[in-house]
């Protein structure tokens, strides 16, 4: 478990190298993936809740804190990251306003989607999660709510404000794991979204095609996914 967190620790602070942001600001993370975030930089946690974790000196968040009403003061953050922190377009409105209140003037906001179209586009040697999307059409039901998303993201942040967006697609990582039978346990738990989809006869042809595609892995791993990610600059 230990080499897990390792592995895990290790892709987020590469990936977050890449995006440019430093570890020596405050950093706010909300979504989904926000709580293994958290507990793969654990290094100055600030707050923890389902959705958002803090990293970086200042005052915890609340217990029942969200994106969309993180508790934090006005213009108290160097960094926004939300990743799927939102069920609608409503909702996204609404985290973006919030991310823009937060924020210092210069600030950076990360705004990012799962983006299932570069899925499938790829292969399994580069996703293996696209055995999925490819076999099993009804786990991609939700393709058309994904599809104009993107412009959704841009949207948001510029009624709420934002500057100088930019957009590009990053494979962040997903989980760590140590073994192939880890592997298939985080699938069927949910890693791959749309899995809950599939009948028990599909999901037992996936595990069959899943194991003989990870033979030869080298393990611990890490599981990346796409995300389409807008980025923007707060104004003063």
């Amino acid at each position: 478990m230990i080499d897990n967190i390792v592995a895990l620790r290790d892709a987020w602070r590469s990936v977050l190298a890449v995006l440019g942001v430093s570890a020596q600001g405050r950093i706010v993370i909300g979504g989904p993936p926000a709580p293994s975030i958290g507990e793969a930089l654990p290094v100055g946690l600030s707050g923890n809740t389902s959705s958002l974790v803090t990293l970086g000196s200042g005052p915890d968040i609340g217990a029942l804190a969200t994106p969309a009403a993180t508790s934090l003061e006005d213009a108290s953050v160097d960094v926004v990251i939300m990743l799927g922190a939102w069920d609608t377009v409503h909702e996204l409105a609404e985290v973006a306003r919030e991310a823009r209140r937060i924020l210092r003037p210069g600030g950076i906001a990360w705004f990012g989607r799962w983006d299932l179209s570069a899925v499938m586009q790829s292969t399994p040697t580069t996703n293996r999660s696209v055995l999925m999307y490819r076999s099993y059409p009804s786990s991609v039901a939700q393709a058309p709510q994904n599809a104009g998303m993107g412009a959704a993201l841009e949207l948001a942040m510029v009624r709420a404000r934002f500057r100088s967006l930019s957009t590009e697609t990053v494979d962040l990582p997903t989980a760590a794991l140590a073994s192939v039978d880890d592997y298939v346990d985080a699938v069927e738990n949910g890693m791959w979204p749309g899995i809950e989809r599939l009948t028990v006869v599909e999901r037992m042809a996936l595990t069959h095609d899943l194991r003989r595609s990870l033979r030869g892995t080298i393990f611990p791993m890490v599981e990346y996914q796409p995300w389409y990610l807008v980025s923007a600059v707060s104004s003063a």
